[in-house]
């Protein structure tokens, strides 16, 4: 097999790779790197209408990319009963990809704490934990975005936006355990830091004065 057969088998593998992915972003940047490597091959092998064909996808991936960076999202985060038939259809749904992140989390206990996040009047995300006012503390048990939402930005306008609103009354930090390396990273994207406890991350609640 030759170096530019190679190439070749890349580009397809890249290809087919973003075709089975869910988050859009991702989607595009791993396709328009399989149509990169396609119009290299094209070149190579002297096949004008592949390379042609292919630098025109690179250039619609990178035209969707630079809208998608640009489009403002509307977010809304709605309060919500965690014992709702609603919230409990949504963790049945995805009980499997929760569990990729969460693996303990208990979708059949009674939390204290429930909301919903939206994404331009989509679902996107679900926040479940519980309150203790006398400590001061938010525990979130579950924070978890749809896969297509799953970019930080549902995660993000929640922490960022809860000072502000009036269920952050008497909370001076969240807290969350990290069951994974996943869920580590992610938390601490979020701005949570590791406390040296089993996993225990908090993240401090600096409301608006």
């Amino acid at each position: 097999m030759t170096g530019v057969e190679l190439i070749g088998y890349l580009a397809s593998v890249l290809v087919a790779a973003s075709l089975m992915m869910v988050r859009i972003v991702r989607l595009r940047i791993v396709n328009l790197c399989g149509a990169l490597t396609f119009a290299v091959y094209g070149f190579l092998i002297g096949s004008w209408p592949v390379a042609g064909m292919n630098a025109f996808i690179v250039g619609i991936n990178l035209y969707h990319l630079w809208h998608l960076t640009r489009r403002r999202e509307c977010f809304e985060v709605v309060p919500m009963e965690a014992n709702t038939p609603f919230v409990k259809r949504l963790l049945g749904n995805f009980a499997a990809d929760i569990a990729k992140f969460q693996p303990s989390f208990d979708a059949k206990r009674a939390y204290t704490f429930a909301r919903i996040i939206l994404r331009d009047g989509r679902l996107a995300g679900c926040i479940l934990g519980d309150r203790d006012d006398s400590k001061g503390i938010l525990g979130v048990h579950l924070d978890y975005a749809l896969p297509e939402f799953q970019d930080f930005k549902t995660g993000s306008y929640f922490y960022q936006r809860f000072p502000e609103t009036k269920a952050a009354e008497r909370i001076q930090k969240i807290q969350a355990k990290a069951e994974t390396v996943d869920h580590q990273l992610y938390l601490e994207q979020m701005g949570f830091e590791r406390t040296g406890k089993d996993g225990l991350m908090e993240r401090m609640i600096y409301t608006p004065s």
